[in-house]
C-alpha cells in the first residue's frame, strides 16, 4: 500500500495535501452510470483513502494539517458537470467531518 511506503521511507506525514482531481464535463443523461464511480475516485476517494490512512496516527500525535484542494463546482452549478459536481461536494462534505471523532472537535495541534 502507498501509506505502507510513506511511512516506511518517512513515518506519518506533518502535511497531507489532497489535490487529485479528474472528470468528464458531461450532463448526467450522457454520463454513464461507470463514469460517474470513476469521477468519485479523484477527488473523493483518492482523499477519503489517503486521509484515513494517516489520521488516526497524526490524530495520536496531536499534530498534523490536513488540506483538501477543491473546485467552485462544490459549491456553484457549472453546465454538464453531473459527475464532476457530486465528487467535488463529496469531497467538500467529507472535508468538513475531517478530522472530528464522534463529532468531538479535533485537538487544536490538529488542523
Amino acid at each position: 500500500l502507498m501509506a505502507d511506503q510513506v511511512r516506511a521511507a518517512m513515518g506519518v506525514p506533518d502535511v497531507i495535501i489532497n489535490s487529485a482531481g479528474a472528470g468528464h464535463w458531461k450532463p448526467v443523461q450522457d454520463t454513464t452510470p461507470i463514469e460517474a464511480v470513476e469521477m468519485m475516485g479523484a477527488p473523493y476517494f483518492a482523499a477519503f483513502n489517503v486521509t484515513q490512512a494517516f489520521l488516526a496516527e497524526m490524530l495520536a500525535r496531536g499534530s498534523g494539517t490536513l488540506i483538501h484542494m477543491n473546485s467552485p463546482a462544490a459549491i456553484a452549478a457549472c453546465p454538464s458537470s453531473a459527475g464532476y459536481a457530486a465528487a467535488r461536494g463529496a469531497l467538500r462534505s467529507s472535508s468538513r467531518e475531517s478530522p472530528s471523532r464522534s463529532g468531538t472537535p479535533p485537538p487544536p495541534a490538529l488542523r
